[in-house]
This record gives structure tokens, C-alpha cells and sequence, in this order.
């Protein structure tokens, strides 16, 4: 018999059924890092960093090797908001290498990065895109912040401040416009309020009044003690009888004592009402200066001006400072860090986007960790490059496990394009409970060019170009904060216009050789509640010169304001005088009439009482043993 079977083949050390399939999935992870995997990374550092700084942020390449563990970007390039045709700032390469150590551990640890060729102020082929502000709705802790440094800066700021000005000097009439504000004022609604409480506390008092203890009440006491026999022989009647005495002259006492107290809360009332009325001057100013703003009746106090010229730039410089902040805060935590503020959003994210949990980690590496990172770069043939040194020190995610804050500091000169003593120093402790940031930051010299201080259709001043240095020193713990800001414009070039002749003519004496302008800020509190100081020299100067030309138009313009206020609320203020004169004339003399009669009768109920012993019913018991 022929055994037709086939003969099985042995099975060899080589899978070739698991191998294939394994290959192939290699090879396509393999294809897709090399083929895509930079290029989704560049557009992602690009979409991020754009909508973080809120303009266009470009990279020319990304380049990354998985076996060498190596990053390299060429070609960033930062738009400038201010001018969207050029760069704010422009790095030709960064560069490093991760320790394999850490990444076998899913971490990110590098040595040492480079950043190499930093150039400023350089030409784009294309102007970059400015992001729009977000919508207040928008959701984000970025939006939040911007929303709440302007929710505080613009309650202060008017940007139309000179062309109110020249609307003073043209003569405009504040009765014209106060016809079309709406609303009561502020004292009518307290002369209200308080015709409502005193009409109350008058009819309170003349029924209190109307209740009280009268003469009569004590006088008929007194016809009790009368009725007593405190002449007796009988020892123990007489003590009876005198004790009984005592307390009813007790008695008539605490009426009296009714009467007194009374009269004490009356005159207490009365006081307070009439410091009420007297307080109605404090709120009539209020309600002048309220309008004085709603009508756009400016101030020539010397910081008002100041105030309004430069608030905008202080505006930019907070919101730049918050954002960072919010940033560093968002991705290097404090350790006392709530768990809201972990988990709150920078940006709104997109939708359909899950939420991203980090857990402490207590051991080996952070999740990211930069060691050190150099900054150099050198004067070149390029036309926009500079010299650059410096570095960044402990940037990680995780400051309260390494224990070290971050410091950065950056320093340089671009001489082709006038930027001389750029100097940046930060300190980033986020390794304690509170966070602490600390900046220092000074640019000695640097062009400026088409700044705006008014751009109304009334008024146009601005500088067309000047020389210009700035500083900030900073401290920030948690939520608190102290920045001052200064600036200084050398050998301004104005220029200016105004409709009215007036206005113009007091600029151009005011501009006329001044030599430099000097502005200094100081921001302190809370981000929620900050004060801002402002002074500067231009503001000054021209408070000055419009106080002589329009000094006695604002003061006629204020002078009908409060004309308008005292007529309004006179009627309510008479009226609140009579109806406390009703409670004075009313309650108040009934009162006080009852207590003089009632006293009166006490004297004679104690008199009454002394049952012709010549002493006090308390002395005569004594006398008894009692």
C-alpha cells in the first residue's frame, strides 16, 4: 500500500508569517517619520506659536532624526504686529540633541541647545498676519487675561482725550449734551432714598412719641406712695411700706429713664440725617465729575494728560508681560498650584479635543527638561544681523521636583540697525508654593518712528521719528505685582494738526524745543486690581499750555455742570431739610417737653417718698437692718 501524504515541513527559528506583516507595519512608521513627521511639526510649532504671540510665526524647516535623537529648526521668523511687513525678530537655527536616557523613560532631557544667527527688524516677502482680538466670549486663560488688564486700563483711558480738548476750545455748551444722557443722577437717587427713610422715621417717632411715659403716669405713681402710712410706729409696717415706696419711685424712674433714652436715639437719628443731607455735597460731586466725563469735559491736570498719552503703551507692555506669565505659570507649575489653575486652557481648545491630565512626578527625570541653552550669533554681511550672547538655564515642566528656577538672560547689539544695550534678565522660581518671577529689561538706544499719541479726527500729534530707550523692572509673587516702565524719546521730531487754531497754536508752543520726552510708569496691586501712575514731561508741558489758553473755558464749562446738579437736586434737598425740621419741631420737642414734665413729677414722687423721715426710703431701711 503507497502512503500518498504529503510529508509535513518542519517549522524553522524564522516566523515568516509574524515577520512580514511586522516589517511592512515598521516600514510604514518608518516612511511616515521620514516623510511627514517634520512637516506636521512645523505647522504645529507655526499654528501654536502664531496664536500665542497673535501674529504670523514662520518656519522654513524642521528636522529630526529618531536614531540620533536630534532636533534642528531653520528659518524662524516672528512678525512684528506693530509693522506685519517685517520680522520682530528673526533665529536662523536651533538646535539639540535629547539624552536617550530620558526618552527610553518617555522624557525629554537636553543638554545643551543652541540658537544661532538672531536678527532683528528684517524684511518679510510678505506681510505677516495679525491675529484679530478674541471675542470677549471666547474662552481661554490668555483671552481672560487680556480681558481683564482692559477691563481696568480702558475705565481710565479716553483716546479721543485732545479732541475733547479742542471741543472745549471751539466752546461747546455741556447743556446741549446733557440733554441727551440718560439716567438720574447720583444724588437724586440718594435725596430719594433718604425722603423715603425720613418720612418712615417721622411717623416711627410720632407714634414712639405718642407711647412713651407721660407726667401723668408718674404723677399717679407718686399718688401710690402718697396713699402709704411712712409715719407708723409699727416697725414692720413701716418697713413694708417703705419698701413698697422705693419700688414704685423704681418705677417711676424707668419711665423716665424711657423718656431719656428716647430722646438720646431721637437726637441720634436727627444727627445722622443731617449729616446724610450734608453728604449729598459729596455725591453731587461725583455725579459732576461722572458727567464731566460722560460730556468729555477734559481735565488739565498735568497727570491726566500724562495719563492719556501714554496709557496705551503701558496698556501694550502689561498685556505682553501677563501673557508670558500665563504661560510660564500654565507649563511650569508652581507647587502650590491649584488644580484649576493646572487645567485651565491657555487657548480655547479645538473642538472635539479631549482634555490632557498631568500627575506629579516625584522621581528621575521631569517630562521636559532643557538644561542649558547658548545664544550667540555674530555681526555678519547680513544687514540685519547683530551680536547676541547669552542662554536659558532649568526650563522644565515639573520646577518644584528639580528645585531650580529658571533663568534667562539675553544681551546684544544690532549697530546696522541702531539697537545698542539690549540686555533681558529673567529669574522663573516656580519651585516653592507661590510663584515668583523677577525681570529686569533695558534697551539703551533704538529707532522709533510714526508713533501716535492722538490720531483723532480733531487732533493728530505723534513723533515722526526719534531715538528712543526703555526699561522695565518687574517683581511678580502669585497674584501681586510691581512694574515700573519707563521711556525716553531724544530729539523728537513731532508732528501735529488741529482743527481749531487755538489747539494748534498750543501744541506747536509746547512742542517748540523740547529736547527729548520722558515718560515713567508705575503699575502696583494685583492683576485684578491695579493702580497706574504715570508722569511724563510732554504731558506737563502740555497741561500748561493749555491751561493758559483754556483754563477759564473749562472752568465756565465745569462751573455750568455743577449749575445743572445743584438746580436738579435743590427741590429734593429743601425737602429733606423741612422733613427733618418735622422731626426735630414734631417728635423732637414733644419729647423733650414730656421730659421735662416727667422729671419734674419724679421730684415730687421722691420728695413724696421720703415719708418726712428726711431721708430716702433706701436710708430709712438701713435705719431698720434691711
Amino acid at each position: 500500500m503507497t502512503n500518498t501524504s504529503a510529508a509535513k515541513k518542519p517549522k524553522g527559528p524564522i516566523r515568516t508569517g509574524a515577520l512580514v506583516p511586522s516589517l511592512i507595519f515598521l516600514g510604514l512608521i518608518y516612511a511616515y517619520f521620514f516623510f511627514f513627521f517634520d512637516g506636521y511639526l512645523r505647522r504645529g510649532i507655526e499654528f501654536a506659536a502664531t496664536r500665542v504671540h497673535g501674529a504670523e510665526v514662520d518656519v522654513a524647516r524642521v528636522h529630526t532624526s529618531f536614531l540620533k535623537a536630534t532636533f534642528q529648526l531653520t528659518g524662524l521668523e516672528v512678525t512684528d504686529k506693530e509693522k506685519p511687513e517685517r520680522n520682530l525678530f528673526q533665529v536662523g537655527e536651533i538646535r539639540f540633541a535629547a539624552l536617550w536616557d530620558a526618552l527610553l523613560r518617555g522624557k525629554v532631557a537636553i543638554e545643551e541647545a543652541s540658537v544661532l544667527d538672531v536678527q532683528a527688524y528684517t524684511p518679510r516677502k510678505s506681510p505677516g498676519y495679525v491675529l484679530p482680538p478674541p471675542p470677549p466670549s471666547t474662552p481661554g486663560l490668555l483671552a481672560k487675561a487680556q480681558e481683564q488688564i482692559l477691563a481696568q486700563t480702558r475705565a481710565h483711558f479716553n483716546q479721543n482725550f485732545l479732541g475733547d480738548i479742542a471741543d472745549v476750545a471751539a466752546g461747546t455748551d455741556p447743556k446741549a449734551k446733557l440733554k441727551e444722557i440718560q439716567g438720574n443722577l447720583k444724588t437724586e437717587a440718594r435725596a430719594k432714598e433718604l425722603e423715603k427713610e425720613l418720612e418712615a422715621k417721622q411717623a416711627e417717632w410720632k407714634k414712639r412719641a405718642a407711647e412713651l411715659p407721660k407726667a401723668a403716669d408718674i404723677q399717679a405713681l407718686e399718688s401710690k406712695i402718697k396713699a402709704l402710712d411712712l409715719s407708723g410706729k409699727n416697725p414692720l409696717e413701716l418697713a413694708n411700706n417703705l419698701k413698697k415706696a422705693k419700688d414704685i419711685v423704681a418705677e417711676a424712674q424707668g419711665k423716665v429713664k424711657q423718656v431719656e433714652v428716647a430722646q438720646s436715639q431721637l437726637t441720634g437719628d436727627i444727627q445722622k440725617y443731617n449729616n446724610s443731607i450734608a453728604d449729598l455735597q459729596r455725591f453731587a460731586q461725583q455725579d459732576v465729575a461722572d458727567l464731566q466725563k460722560q460730556l468729555q469735559i477734559p481735565s488739565l491736570d498735568p497727570k491726566e494728560f500724562s495719563r492719556q498719552l501714554f496709557m496705551a503703551q503701558v496698556e501694550k507692555r502689561l498685556g505682553s508681560v501677563r501673557k508670558y506669565i500665563e504661560i510660564a505659570r500654565k507649563y511650569m507649575p508652581a507647587k502650590g498650584a491649584t488644580t484649576k489653575e493646572k487645567s485651565e486652557e491657555l487657548l480655547p481648545p479645538a473642538r472635539g479635543v479631549g482634555r490632557t491630565y498631568h500627575f506629579p512626578i516625584t522621581k528621575g527625570y521631569p517630562l521636559f527638561w532643557l538644561k542649558q541653552a547658548k545664544v550667540s550669533s555674530e555681526i555678519s554681511q547680513s544687514e540685519w544681523a547683530g551680536k547676541v550672547w547669552g542662554g536659558l538655564s532649568d526650563l522644565t515642566s515639573s520646577p518644584s521636583q528639580l528645585g531650580r528656577p529658571t533663568k534667562l538672560h539675553i544681551a546684544g547689539d544690532f549697530p546696522k540697525q541702531n539697537i545698542h544695550g539690549l540686555d533681558l534678565q529673567a529669574v522663573i522660581d516656580h519651585t516653592g508654593e507661590q510663584a515668583k518671577e523677577t525681570i529686569k529689561a533695558s534697551v539703551a538706544a533704538f529707532p522709533v518712528t510714526d508713533q501716535k499719541f492722538s490720531d483723532s479726527a480733531d487732533v493728530k500729534l505723534g513723533v515722526k521719528r526719534a531715538t528712543a530707550a526703555t526699561s522695565m523692572n518687574g517683581s511678580l509673587v502669585n497674584q501681586s505685582m510691581n512694574l515700573d516702565l519707563s521711556g525716553r524719546l531724544e530729539k523728537p521730531e513731532f508732528e501735529f494738526d488741529a482743527k481749531s487754531p487755538i489747539v494748534k497754536e498750543v501744541l506747536g508752543a509746547a512742542l517748540k524745543g523740547l529736547p527729548a520726552v520722558t515718560m515713567r510708569a508705575v503699575v502696583t496691586g494685583s492683576w485684578d486690581k491695579f493702580d497706574i501712575w504715570i508722569d511724563s514731561n510732554l504731558g506737563s508741558e502740555l497741561s500748561k499750555g493749555f491751561q493758559k489758553q483754556l483754563q477759564a473755558k473749562l472752568g465756565d464749562a465745569q462751573a455750568k455742570l455743577s449749575s445743572l446738579v445743584n438746580d436738579k437736586i435743590g427741590p429734593s434737598k429743601k425737602k429733606l431739610q423741612d422733613l427733618l425740621g418735622g422731626l426735630s419741631g414734631g417728635p423732637g420737642k414733644a419729647i423733650a417737653q414730656n421730659k421735662g414734665e416727667a422729671e419734674k413729677a419724679l421730684k415730687g414722687a421722691q420728695g413724696s417718698a421720703t415719708g418726712g423721715k428726711g431721708g430716702s426710703p433706701a436710708n430709712l431701711l438701713k435705719g431698720f437692718g434691711f
